[in-house]
């Protein structure tokens, strides 16, 4: 796993982030869980400065993407959290538009990936409380982890 330094934000994202989360605590208050449809794309607007910045590389396989629509990542699932084989958590819908949570990903990785993250222990963070918390996830983070992935 190659190092990825995201840098400063793009500059879209904050306007989208702030009308995203209004619209989507809207939908939360009648409807039980969200839906992957409940998100829309507007997060795809990071989408060419993290192509930029990983040097069109996937986040994770590290394979050379040749092509412009690959996915956005969101390293904490947005709308359901697998943790284990027997235990699904609510996603983390609140950090769908933030930046330290998106990442370039090659089709077949995001696909691969999903909705998993495991824990290794303590308690998953709760709606609007920011990474890292008290949780210790399983998985590395290509952009946090990279340097010391023991």
């Amino acid at each position: 796993m190659i190092p990825i330094y995201r840098g400063a934000e793009e500059p879209t994202l904050p306007a989208v982030r702030m009308a995203e989360l209004t619209r989507t605590e809207a939908l939360l208050t009648w409807k039980p869980r969200l839906e992957d449809t409940d998100f829309g794309k507007a997060y795809a607007c990071a989408r060419p400065l993290l192509r930029t910045r990983q040097h069109n590389k996937c986040c994770y396989c590290e394979k050379f993407v040749e092509t412009k629509h690959e996915h956005v990542e969101h390293v904490r699932p947005k709308t359901v959290a697998r943790r284990s084989d027997t235990r699904v958590d609510s996603g983390y819908w609140w950090l769908a538009w933030t930046w330290q949570n998106l990442l370039f990903c090659c089709i077949r990785c995001n696909t691969l990936k999903g909705t998993w993250y495991p824990l290794h222990a303590g308690h998953p963070l709760q709606p609007q409380e920011q990474p890292p918390g008290r949780e210790r996830p399983r998985l590395l983070d290509p952009s946090v982890d990279a340097d010391d992935p023991i």
